[in-house]
């Protein structure tokens, strides 16, 4: 015989033990017995229609030649240790009900005397099945077709079913195991799926428990016509294994989840030769995490063209997921572990992107020459702990945040949107310019940008600030200014400690990055000026002073103080800002001069060296008169913003836009 050799029938025994875990030993053909040929030459023969019988190991082996039935929604039950073997084509035909329940001492084997494409158990003629319910049951040389019923399986094994292991609209499969191989004999057949899933009424689904589909030639796991009321398919592990097809195909239009995955690893691949996963034209979302696993690094390709808008395509950790076509896929999710890879040189466009990794289990974006366009960002949740290798991100989205991540030998991440941030991310050895900022506000802190083979960061879009940065060994400039508009790069380290431009440095090019080379910072508070060439800035905690060509520095208040007002007067120059801090410069020395209240002071002004105004928050106005510095009062209340004395006249404006005019020193009631 082609099929039933003792090899193969012992290992199906061993499978069965396998899945039920409760054999003590492997029960079946001893090497020197071939109960199949037993069963055909003296079986029992069964034959016509089977309603309501009952079939025992004592009245076996049964032996069917034609195919025999079960008619009018009666029941067939099978008890353990019953071996029932059928010719090809012949198959166990039922518009009723079969009960076969085996146990794992004592299991039932249903076996053709050589594969056949045809299912092993189907309906009759053109009906439906009601109900199929399987425990301990070895099925081999054909699958099992239970359409418009219902099946229930559990330990049982499905193998040399070369048209199929099953095909069903709804059940629950537990600890089952389908081999669906196919030879030259059945090729020209057509392989089908070795689990195939068409809800077509019932509304209960069907539940895969600890399934195992290997050596399928085909699809593993096929899912049909879906209405849009239909449960998804749900899974509490799933392994395809050795499939030559695709892993999952989704053939039609479907509910909003496909898949909906009951815990961690639900599915795991292993060397599946089409796409890990295929949905059709107008396929809704793929719930594809708590997790599809497989080895990691292994190629897992994910093709869903065409897809529902406003659904999402979940991915979680395991394979290496190819993103070869999400075509309308509305948001990619990438949960921690997720590796995902666009094919070279092409772009994948993403509407939304979640991509948030933890520092144990990163995100990982791949593919040379890829592009990864992003419209939006979660919620505004920002990318954390993504590693990106070889491929370029670009972020359209305003306020995108990027942190805690890496980019090696990638290509730019691009930022178009106004107002993104930057923090904690190791740039290292990009292709090109690693860092491109081309919307406004942008604000890079605390980040490694080395090697690259063009400019480490291009700014593009005004008022942008690098903060805390290594610039170091970039073919190009460190920071290479296009914009038009202020730009911050103070406390970073550019490879040298003579700063940007110096030896051995990275550069500091083009643009408002021009006035480094002179030392003066472009992110600063307040000015003023005695003449064209002696202006002092006020930048952070620290005071400049500018001779027209140069800047150098005068000196600064407190460590982390942020200083908001400067005026030049005669003699001194003060300036103020946070917790009450005033300062002044005689030409020698800083002094900081102590008396005011902790609030943020925000202007200064004066007649003289010993006639000066300061204003704040908190209804805050002050005088220093040469010796003390007293409080003064106001009508009303509110922040006082700005301060100006001139010929007899105090003027006050405050934060609301209401004007104060008084005489100086004048203390009120």
């Amino acid at each position: 015989m082609a099929f039933s050799s003792r090899r193969a029938i012992r290992a199906a025994v061993v499978a069965a033990c396998a899945i039920s875990a409760s054999c003590d030993e492997v029960v079946g053909p001893k090497d020197d017995d071939d109960p199949t040929t037993t069963c055909l030459a003296n079986g029992t023969p069964l034959q016509g229609d089977l309603a309501g019988d009952t079939l025992t190991a004592a009245g076996g082996p049964y032996v069917i030649r034609d195919s025999a039935m079960v008619r009018g929604g009666a029941w067939l039950r099978v008890q353990e240790g019953v071996t029932i073997c059928l010719h090809p084509p012949a198959s166990i035909m039922l518009d009723g009900r079969l009960e076969a329940f085996g146990t794992a001492e004592a299991p039932i084997t249903i076996e053709r005397e050589r594969p056949d494409p045809s299912y092993l158990i189907r309906p009759v003629g053109s009906g439906f099945v009601a109900e199929v319910r399987l425990r301990h049951v070895r099925i081999l040389g054909g699958g099992i077709f239970a359409r418009g019923g219902s099946l229930s399986t559990e330990d049982v094994t499905i193998e040399e079913a070369p048209g199929g292991g099953i095909a069903t609209d709804r059940g629950r499969l537990v600890r089952t195991v389908l081999s669906s191989t196919c030879d030259e004999a059945c090729a020209s057949e057509g392989a089908r799926g070795a689990l195939r899933y068409s809800r077509f009424s019932g509304q209960s689904g069907l539940t895969l428990e600890d399934v195992t589909i290997r050596d399928a030639q085909g699809d593993g796991l096929s899912v049909g016509a879906l209405p849009t009321d239909a449960p998804p398919l749900s899974v509490d592990g799933l392994v395809l294994e050795d499939v030559s097809g695709h892993g999952v195909t989704f053939e039609h239009y479907a509910p909003d989840r496909l898949l909906r995955l009951t815990r961690a690893g639900s599915i795991r691949f292993r060397n599946v030769g089409g796409d890990l996963i295929r949905g059709p034209a107008r396929a809704a979302a793929l719930l594809a995490t708590p997790g599809f696993e497989g080895p990691v690094g292994e190629p897992a390709t994910v093709s869903l063209v065409g897809a529902v808008q406003g659904k999402p395509l979940e991915l979680g950790p395991g394979p290496l997921w190819r993103l070869l076509d999400v075509t309308g896929v509305d948001t990619l999710v990438l949960r921690p572990g997720a590796e995902v890879e666009g094919p070279t040189g092409d772009s994948t466009a993403i509407r939304v992107l979640r991509a948030k990794g933890t520092e144990a289990d990163p995100v990982r974006l791949s593919g040379s020459g890829h592009t990864f366009k992003v419209s939006e960002i979660w919620g505004n949740e920002g990318l954390s702990h993504v590693h990106v290798a070889g491929a370029t991100v670009r972020i359209d989205a305003d306020q995108a945040h990027v942190a805690s991540s890496t980019f090696l030998g990638a290509g730019p991440l691009v930022l178009s949107g106004d107002f993104p941030t930057v923090a904690g991310v190791v740039f290292e050895g990009a292709t090109s310019t690693t860092l491109r900022l081309d919307g406004l506000g942008a604000r890079v802190q605390g980040c490694s940008v080395s090697n690259s083979s063009g400019d480490g960061v291009v700014v593009r879009g005004a008022h942008a600030s690098i903060h805390q940065c290594n610039l170091v060994d970039n073919a190009g400039a460190g920071v290479a200014s296009e914009a038009r508009g202020f730009l911050d790069a103070r406390r970073d380290w550019w490879g040298a400690a003579g700063g940007a431009g110096a030896v051995g440095a990275d550069e500091a090019r083009g643009g408002e990055l021009d006035r480094l080379h002179g030392g003066l910072p472009v992110s600063c508070a307040d000015l003023w000026g005695r003449s064209a060439t002696d202006l002092f800035f006020l930048c952070g905690n620290r005071l400049y002073r500018w001779s027209g060509e140069t800047a150098e520095e005068i000196g600064a208040s407190r460590p982390g103080g942020l200083e908001h007002g400067v005026w030049a007067g005669p003699e001194r120059v003060w300036w103020v800002g946070s917790e009450g801090s005033i300062c002044r410069w005689d030409g020698s020395a800083v002094e900081a001069l102590g008396g005011a209240p902790p609030v943020t002071l925000l202007d200064v002004h004066g007649t003289s060296n010993d006639d000066v105004y300061i204003v704040g928050r908190g209804d805050a106005l002050l005088h220093w008169d040469g010796r003390f510095l007293r409080p003064l009062w106001t009508p009303g209340d509110g922040d006082i913003t700005h301060v100006w004395v001139v010929e007899g006249h105090l003027y006050l404006l405050r934060e609301s836009g209401e004007i104060l005019v008084g005489s100086p020193l004048d203390r009120g009631p």
